[in-house]
């Protein structure tokens, strides 16, 4: 790119030979102008370089002024640099007020959205509490007494039975390599570690099981749930003392996983033809029972092997775009229904079972 540069001039005032008392005819049509003298780049002026008083003749091209009478207007009109010969700084100047302001402003615009949302989530959270059913995961957070702040993992506990404002829970149970079972949940954060989706749920219940239950009630939930996303800090939540000890808790969500969970498997290259998929149970054991297309007569084909525990993988080849039902069911002949979706040639799976 190439940088324009250089200096130019721009006339301040017009002063006509009259109001120096210079009468003479043959100064008919002159003037005497002030010029501000500018260095420029890019055409914007950058920084004044002084004034001058030159005569512009009727032929409209500028002459120098004699000495004696550019003294003369010197003294009897006594101009300031004119603020356009900076205009180049005033507009970086101006630029960058105007981002500190747009910045503010959208920094505040942030936050009161960010207050705004996290308020309608603390509602959502708290409106749920109330329709809190078994086979549901209380996820929580701790704060240790002394910690300023709440640990960023979330921990389940387990909602085995609910009767009237009761719920009786239980915590998933890690256990020590000497076989000494940890206690508090202050004890087990290198194990138990973000549980922010079904398949970390499902899997440290398979490897840990659940114990030690207790009851709780909906009203103590209500009073975990923080509704100000900049007072956690602040927010004391309740004492779950067979939980977390002496540490406050609070309630970040809650997330209901029963029957199986879905997840694609991610496979070789060559092996990606959009019609051939692999499909990982990463929830509660079941039994595929089978695999229906919605529209009559599509070929849909899935693994002659249909268990389909913690782990397992099945195989299901679809010819064309279109979808089907997987049903599953588990050992006390529940069933689940879960969507498998091939219409963009890209699978997706999702649960249909309320």
């Amino acid at each position: 790119m190439t940088i324009v540069w250089g200096h130019n001039n721009f006339r301040l005032k017009a002063v006509p030979p009259e109001e120096i008392g210079m009468f003479n005819r043959e100064l008919t049509g002159y003037t005497f102008e002030l010029r501000q003298k500018y260095g420029h780049l890019f055409w914007i002026p950058f920084i004044p370089l002084g004034k001058f008083w030159v005569i512009k003749k009727p032929d409209g091209k500028l002459y120098h002024c004699p000495a004696d009478i550019e003294a003369q207007l010197e003294q009897r009109y006594p101009i300031r640099t004119s603020l356009w010969a900076w205009t180049g700084p005033l507009l970086i100047i101006g630029g960058m007020i105007i981002f500190s302001i747009s910045e503010k402003v959208h920094e505040y615009n942030w936050k009161k959205e960010a207050k705004e949302s996290y308020a309608a989530a603390a509602t959502s959270l708290t409106d749920r509490i109330k329709n809190t059913r078994a086979g549901d995961y209380l996820l929580l957070q701790v704060k240790q007494p002394g910690n300023n702040y709440y640990d960023y993992n979330k921990v389940p506990l387990k909602v085995l039975s609910v009767h009237n404002d009761e719920l009786t829970v239980a915590r998933i149970s890690a256990q020590y390599k000497d076989g000494e079972s940890k206690g508090i949940v202050s004890n087990v954060r290198e194990e138990q570690d973000n549980y922010n989706s079904e398949d970390d749920i499902a899997g440290m219940e398979f490897k840990y099981g659940i114990k030690d239950s207790f009851v709780i009630s909906k009203t103590a939930l209500r009073q975990a749930v923080c509704t100000d996303n900049l007072g956690e800090g602040k927010f004391d939540g309740i004492s779950i003392k067979e939980f977390s000890g002496t540490g406050h808790c609070m309630l970040k969500n809650i997330v209901h996983v029963e029957g199986p969970v879905l997840k694609l498997v991610d496979l070789a290259p060559e092996k990606k033809d959009g019609k051939y998929y692999e499909i990982k149970n990463v929830g509660f054991n079941v039994h595929a029972d089978s695999l229906v297309a919605y529209s009559k007569g599509e070929p849909w084909q899935i693994s002659k092997e249909r268990q389909f525990y913690y782990g397992d993988i099945i195989a299901i080849k679809c010819n064309t775009k279109d979808s089907a039902i997987l049903y599953t069911s588990d050992y006390k002949k529940r069933v689940y229904k879960n969507k498998i979706d091939n219409t963009g040639y890209s699978i997706q799976c999702s649960s249909l079972t309320e």
